[in-house]
């Protein structure tokens, strides 16, 4: 577990933060990560551009997306790619639907907090968690029963329960991002 008070926070109010966009962008940092981690499966919280880099990815075989507005699903005509559309309040919009051996977990959607629990008691250990709007404060508890985490922009994060390896060797390069 990590101390949460070393963890940047945005100034807006707690509770209606709106940071986005640019001003927290997570593209360059996860399309690194993509590249140095070469996953096979990926689980989702909130389809879009997090999807298109990851299909972008050759070792990526599959990616599974869990979105609650069908509007926000992206038109992605590729095999490897599935969305299950579950409403935000229905009981299994938290859950990992037989995907706990994915190998990152990319979380930019309703509930975050209870998705970064599941994630954490239910994925392998190994598995790497992207967190994005981690600037938010209500996530920060969540976020800190990690064993490691590593803020790559104040809006993207960066967790794991075990030590990963190769992630290890990643965030030692970061200066040169």
């Amino acid at each position: 577990m990590v101390n949460s008070a070393n963890f940047p926070q945005c100034q807006c109010p707690i509770k209606t933060c709106t940071c986005s966009g640019g001003i927290h962008s997570y593209i360059p940092y996860y399309r690194k990560i993509l590249d140095f981690l070469q996953p096979q499966k990926i689980f989702e919280w909130g389809p879009g551009q997090n999807t298109i880099l990851g299909l972008k990815t050759p070792s990526v075989k599959s990616i599974v997306a869990i979105e609650q507005d069908p509007q926000w699903i992206p038109k992605i005509e590729d095999t490897r790619f599935e969305v299950l559309v579950i409403p935000e309040h229905d009981p299994q919009y938290v859950h990992l639907h037989g995907h706990e051996d994915a190998d990152i977990f990319f979380i930019d959607s309703r509930r975050r907090a209870e998705c970064l629990d599941l994630v954490r008691m239910q994925a392998l250990p190994q598995a790497v968690v992207c967190l994005h709007d981690a600037q938010r404060y209500r996530y920060h508890q969540a976020l800190a029963k990690y064993n490691t985490v590593k803020f790559l922009d104040l809006g993207f994060a960066i967790a794991t329960r075990l030590p990963h390896p190769n992630l290890a060797s990643l965030l030692v390069e970061e200066s040169q991002w």
